[in-house]
């Protein structure tokens, strides 16, 4: 598990304008690159989405701790510098990949339910895809009685309205906005113990412009 140091914490204060926390996630995670080690320190790519750039950090191999954070036109050894041009690519998708993991993971669960029990639950669900990430599927749960006329969409997407921008905010600080499809389905599912069939009842594709669109208007 990679530390964090005085040293490491002024570079970051310095350098960048993301958390320390968020760095040391993305650090021991593996949605860095390695680049190469020197001397027992070792050398990561990563994508800042706050500062919408690359940098490089050094951690030590001995101590596991971050030493200093650098920016990507610093003074490198000159195969450092070629590795960083050739993965900057696979930095940032490890990245996506991350973050996507994470949302995913503070999604609602199903709740299951004993086999003489049926439940029926309304949900929207917002489908996150690009063509080098695998598609996520964020569930939101929306109140008993929702109606999914045209009106009562606009009703239920305003109850969970603000998760979904959360995600959204996330989601695009990763992704150039314009290149993210995004599917929006509401749906009706029902619940029978473990299993659950799930009854599309509306579904749109659109771009995140037009999502937050949706979801300025929604009342």
């Amino acid at each position: 598990m990679i530390q964090q140091t005085i040293h490491g914490h002024q570079r970051l204060l310095e350098r960048t304008k993301a958390r320390d926390e968020d760095i040391l996630d993305i650090l021991n995670n593996n949605a860095a690159v390695l680049l190469g080690e020197i001397e027992e320190i070792k050398f990561f790519l990563f994508y800042s989405p706050n500062d919408k750039d690359y940098k490089v950090a050094l951690v030590s191999n001995v101590s596991k701790n971050l030493v200093t954070i650098l920016e990507t036109n610093h003074k490198l050894p000159f195969f450092i510098k070629q590795r960083i041009h050739r993965d900057k690519k696979e930095a940032k998708n490890k990245l996506q990949q991350f973050i996507l993991k994470e949302l995913a993971a503070t999604s609602p669960k199903e709740e299951k339910l004993p086999s003489t029990k049926i439940r029926e639950q309304q949900r929207i669900e917002l489908k996150v895809f690009e063509d080098i990430v695998p598609q996520h599927t964020f569930s939101f749960a929306l109140p008993n009685g929702s109606s999914f006329n045209r009106k009562g969409r606009g009703k239920a997407l305003a109850c969970v309205k603000e998760e979904i921008k959360e995600k959204l905010k996330i989601v695009a600080s990763c992704f150039p906005e314009d290149k993210v499809p995004i599917t929006v389905s509401y749906s009706l599912a029902i619940s029978r113990g473990v299993e659950t069939r799930t009854i599309i009842l509306f579904k749109k594709n659109l771009r995140h412009a037009a999502l937050v669109n949706m979801l300025s208007t929604a009342t």
